[in-house]
């Protein structure tokens, strides 16, 4: 496909990048590890309700006997097993919860290696008039985007031109494939699912377009959800 788009200059894609912030997801994970680090809040919470039932038994159970004198030696038996299995339940406790946090973060690991990759892939750029490769997260709001077969969309953009394209939206919305047209020249910027947007993490499935970048990083529909 041929355009007659210059793209932004070397000042403007400085100047985009400090106002509408870079194309990366620097919170993907927050829900999710506000949710961990209340489990496991909760976790210590119980532990140390468990011992401190435990201190006020163990001042309670000899005091009582100190004034009283008749604690039978069954109590005691009683009173020890409860100690033993309160302390047990709680060293569970915490196994689990440490088990749980080295799960997660060998996922955050794992994650974060997922999204180097993905942040240095390469997109095709029109830039003071040249096409160009540049890693995905280099990609600011204001960009001339140019994706064809197999790629996929790293911003939210507005197609300016586009020939035959489909594009799957399965990751976005589960629609498999979404019919996409530049005919609409003045979007609704407060309606994502128009035909002439393409959203961040689609993949186009046929033709092939020209879009601009509107929304970058967090503030993609996509990456507003894990927010």
């Amino acid at each position: 496909m041929t355009h007659v788009y210059n793209g932004l200059t070397a000042l403007q894609v400085a100047e985009n990048r400090s106002y509408f912030g870079a194309n990366t997801l620097s919170h993907a994970q927050l829900k999710y590890h506000t949710s961990e680090g209340s489990s496991h809040t909760l976790s210590l919470w119980f532990v140390r309700g468990v011992l401190v039932v435990i201190v006020v038994m163990l001042f309670v159970i000899p005091l009582v006997d100190l004034f009283t004198g008749n604690i039978p030696y069954e109590i005691w038996i009683a009173f020890l097993a409860c100690v033993l299995m309160l302390l047990a339940v709680a060293g569970c406790v915490l196994l689990i919860a440490a088990i749980r946090r080295l799960v997660q973060r060998h996922k955050d690991k794992r994650l974060k290696r997922i999204n180097e990759v993905r942040d240095n892939a390469l997109v095709r750029v029109v830039r003071e008039g040249e096409t160009r490769l540049i890693p995905r997260k280099d990609i600011v709001v204001g960009d001339v985007i140019l994706l064809g077969i197999g790629d996929e969309v790293p911003a939210d953009a507005l197609l300016l031109e586009s020939t035959d394209l489909i594009v799957s939206e399965y990751i976005l919305n589960g629609k498999f494939e979404c019919p996409k047209t530049s005919q609409r020249k003045e979007p609704d910027l407060g309606q994502v699912d128009q035909p002439n947007y393409v959203m961040c993490g689609s993949i186009v499935l046929q033709g092939e377009a020209v879009a601009q970048v509107f929304a970058v990083g967090n503030h993609t529909s996509k990456n507003k959800e894990l927010l």
